[in-house]
């Protein structure tokens, strides 16, 4: 059971470290490369329509991910039900370049580097709600590479110590017994306790 525990962690870590690295690499990229990616789906009712969106945003140094919920019951319900009738039901998935809208200012709540919007409203009797977090790339790569990076560190200081305690060298493992001033595997000194 515990090989298969660290087996999850150690996968999660290096999910954790391929975002954090990839976040690194888009940041100076998104500068001037704005867009977004999004997953659109319709659903069709006797009486309204529901617009659900996902997508993650990007645009100079920041990237962002919001979810929009949008139910049309009012003037505009004929117009979407012809569009849902025509476009189908399905999830569409779609990539576009440009400023993305939700990543402009739209009375963000801000802590520090992150913003994020909760928003709920009607407009033409149709209810709305959005809900945006966004941060800047770096933060994110900082953030999803902590725990990996620090867990490491960690493991490879008690190790050493253990190592030590048992009498061999905390950078190669051989036995010092025979040889304890110097490793003659790897030419360490050992770690002096005091």
């Amino acid at each position: 059971m515990w090989r298969i525990v660290r087996g999850v962690l150690w996968v999660v870590k290096g999910v954790l470290l391929a975002i954090a690295l990839a976040a690194l690499a888009f940041w100076p990229w998104s500068y001037g490369h704005g867009g977004w990616i999004r997953l659109l789906r319709c659903t069709l009712g006797p009486d309204r329509v529901v617009v659900r969106e996902f997508a993650a945003a990007w645009q100079n140094g920041r990237i962002g991910v919001y979810e929009t919920r949008q139910t049309i019951t009012g003037r505009n319900f004929t117009l979407a039900r012809h569009l849902v009738e025509s476009q189908g039901t399905d999830w569409s998935l779609g990539i576009r370049w440009g400023t993305p809208w939700m990543m402009t200012d739209l009375g963000l709540h801000e802590w520090g580097p992150i913003n994020w919007n909760p928003a709920t409203w009607v407009d033409n009797d149709d209810q709305n709600s959005t809900r945006l977090l966004s941060l800047p790339c770096w933060l994110l790569s900082l953030s999803t590479a902590l725990w990996p990076l620090a867990s490491r560190l960690i493991r490879r200081r008690s190790r050493g110590r253990r190592l030590a305690r048992a009498g061999c060298c905390a950078k190669c493992g051989y036995d010092l017994r025979a040889s304890p001033d110097r490793c003659p595997e790897c030419g360490a000194l050992p770690e002096v306790n005091g």
